[in-house]
């Protein structure tokens, strides 16, 4: 089906349709939104697998003593020695793609989706809105090889696979945008935010259809916004500084953590076993926090059950560092949305703020700060709290991004270092 709309969309068949502008736009509007469709079935398979792995390993004690190293130092071979078209986590992969125009390898989403599940499921720590991005941005470009537009492509995609697991599709897009076109607003490229918009929102509607994952905006959201009044607004500029120096610690902690292991250990196998050592005795140490996805830990955060301990967010930066620096695969987005998750409930009991409601502030003013994405930022809170959260966003994500804005999660250097 899809590769017949394909055709048809490139003019193909007995007819001309490229005279018919109107026929050929209702082509690629459906087009798009079958693609959309099959990133958000994809991307929501891969992470209800990922789910059931972690909850498979958990459930038998010690298991992680032995499954992480294996897991590290599989992954670490096959990337260094067959695969380095998928190295490094999502969206710094994505970005290599973006930028040097590169195709993605054959079967590209099964190996990122297949070394992701492996790390996570084992114990290892990190995300899964960057690998669900790069799995969304190779299916449709598979989906679509006649295509030339390499870039679109890889936008759409990989706004799909973010919107599938956040549930905020225009958010989804901007991030990608943000993260992919800088510096976005100098060039927007209208059209592309059009078809990555309409992909993502296909892709969100086909998760939700599936109930496999758990969209924040599923659980109980933070109460509204509270009445604007200067000593609110005060408390977020407040925030929004805070943020900001949160974002650049987390930065430098997946950075040098990952840079050292490299340092420490020269062959996959003993960054595998050092790597794995180090995971778990920051899981110990954390009280059991560091390991897998933390998403569970992360939904209480946005309910308001979570603790007020910051040190917990940091030591998942370290963890997920050192996973991905050993040779795993695995996001940053979903350890900054933690860290931020922490950083806000940490600064609401002090400035006697709802904690449910600054733990999405957090999640969303550090992912602006250490990404340097404060329009996808602002944009993921007022889909996720409505736009009484417009004003306390753009203080909060603009302070967060001015403070950050020199430190990157998604270094341009990354793409030719990158292990």
């Amino acid at each position: 089906m899809v590769q017949r709309l394909q055709a048809l969309k490139e003019g193909e068949g007995p007819f001309s349709w490229r005279r018919n502008p109107f026929f050929r736009g209702a082509v690629e509007i459906l087009f798009l939104a079958l693609l959309g469709i099959l990133v958000g079935g994809g991307v929501s398979l891969f992470i209800a697998l990922i789910g059931m792995g972690e909850a498979a390993v958990g459930s038998i004690p010690w298991s992680r003593l032995f499954l992480l190293p294996t897991a590290l130092f599989v992954c670490g071979f096959l990337e260094e020695r067959f695969f380095p078209g998928v190295a490094g986590h999502g969206m710094e992969s994505l970005r290599r793609h973006y930028v040097r125009e590169k195709p993605f390898p054959p079967l590209a989403w099964l190996l990122k989706g297949a070394r992701t599940l492996v790390t996570l499921a084992s114990g290892g720590s990190g995300g899964i809105v960057g690998p669900s991005a790069y799995v969304g941005a190779s299916l449709f470009s598979s989906a679509s090889p006649k295509s030339t537009l390499l870039r679109e492509n890889i936008l759409c995609g990989a706004a799909g696979g973010v919107a599938a697991v956040l549930g905020t599709p225009l958010g989804a897009t901007l991030f990608v945008m943000e993260s992919l076109e800088k510096p976005l607003f100098h060039a927007f490229p209208g059209k592309r935010f059009l078809r990555g918009y309409w992909c993502s929102f296909w892709a969100w509607q086909c998760s939700q259809w599936l109930g496999w994952i758990p969209h924040p905006h599923m659980v109980r959201i933070p109460p509204l916004v509270p009445e604007i009044t200067p000593v609110f607004l005060l408390c977020c500029a407040g925030g929004g500084l805070f943020f900001g120096v949160l974002a650049i610690l987390h930065v430098l902690l997946l950075k040098h953590a990952r840079q050292g292991v490299h340092r420490l250990w020269k062959t996959p196998l003993s960054r595998a076993l050092g790597g794995a050592f180090l995971v778990l005795s920051i899981h110990l140490l954390s009280g059991g926090h560091a390991c897998g996805t933390s998403q569970e830990d992360l939904l209480l955060y946005f309910r308001g059950d979570g603790g007020s301990v910051l040190l917990q967010g940091l030591w998942k930066s370290l963890a997920t560092g050192i996973t991905v620096g050993a040779g795993g695969s695995a996001g940053m987005v979903g350890p900054t949305f933690f860290v931020g998750a922490m950083g806000g409930s940490f600064i609401a009991h002090h400035l006697f703020q709802a904690p449910e409601l600054f733990a999405l502030f957090g999640a969303a003013a550090v992912l602006g700060g250490a990404a340097n994405v404060p329009v996808a930022a602002v944009v993921f809170l007022v889909e996720l709290c409505g736009f009484s959260a417009l004003l306390p966003a753009i203080i909060l994500c603009g302070l967060s991004y001015g403070v950050a804005r020199k430190w990157n999660l998604f270094d341009p250097g990354d793409l030719s270092k990158s292990p």
